[in-house]
């Protein structure tokens, strides 16, 4: 049975980020936020080519230092080097020797709901959980769209998968895994139902499970497309949308978080 959460992120290399401070802070805020569970049965594995000082001594977190060089200026080679690193983070969780094992695939932006990590382990060890609730929060102006159906179509960080050991990669350059199968955010339940695997939809009507963080300069999506216009349509209030952010995902700071991104 899986009990515990492993969430595997994928770092940047400092030498594809155009802001290093900032991509630090921001992994800061995924951290905070999963730290801010209701359930502490979750482990942070971090795969990257340089450790952020703020992680060490930190228990709840590894950092698996990846043994290849950062990916040049191609954009292809950026998104190949996130799935080299959700492989590494993946063997590290292997070679820990469970029978089974659940992760949580989350980027080095993004926010989760407290309750998130209690919800998907309520949902029975062997079931894997795809979150199609939740928000979109614009970078550049703090927009932010609540999305209460089908948000994995939209956002990566959404997918609590259930692995046997057999299943997981040995290695950053294992791809011939049922684990390498799972690369298409938005075909994770077809991949289930095709592999046999349980797989259940968390999703709500009134509220959200993953934050989603859009138009920054050191987002993939921003390295692939460029900033994009009308991408979230704003919801609630600024005091609202605070609210929520803070009592929520653990963000305490709601104003530092665009400074962050932009600069």
């Amino acid at each position: 049975m899986a009990e515990m959460i492993y969430f595997c992120i994928s770092l940047k290399s400092r030498k594809n980020a155009t802001d290093w401070d900032a991509v630090c802070a921001l992994l800061s805020n995924t951290i905070d936020s999963i730290k801010n569970s209701t359930s502490k049965n979750y482990h942070i594995v971090i795969a990257g080519h340089e450790k952020p000082q703020f992680i060490e001594g930190d228990d709840a977190v590894t950092f698996v230092e990846a043994p290849f060089a950062p990916p040049g200026a191609n954009t292809k080679g950026r998104g190949n080097d996130k799935h080299k690193k959700r492989r590494l983070a993946a063997a590290w969780v292997k070679s820990q020797g469970n029978h089974t094992n659940r992760l949580g695939y989350i980027d080095a932006d993004d926010l989760i709901d407290k309750t998130l990590v209690e919800k998907v382990l309520s949902s029975g060890g062997d079931v894997s959980v795809i979150v199609n609730s939740g928000y979109k929060l614009d970078m550049r102006n703090g927009d932010m769209e609540f999305i209460s159906k089908r948000f994995s179509r939209y956002c990566g960080s959404c997918f609590f998968p259930v692995f046997t050991n057999e299943e997981l990669p040995s290695s950053w350059d294992d791809v011939n895994t049922v684990f390498s199968q799972f690369d298409k955010h938005r075909e994770f339940d077809i991949q289930c139902k095709a592999l046999g695997k349980k797989v259940k939809s968390v999703q709500s009507d009134d509220a959200g499970f993953v934050v989603y963080l859009v138009n920054h300069t050191d987002s993939l999506e921003f390295s692939k497309k460029g900033m994009k216009n009308d991408t979230v349509d704003n919801g609630p209030q600024a005091e609202v949308k605070q609210r929520v952010l803070e009592t929520r995902f653990g963000l305490l700071d709601f104003h530092a978080l665009f400074e962050e991104s932009n600069g």
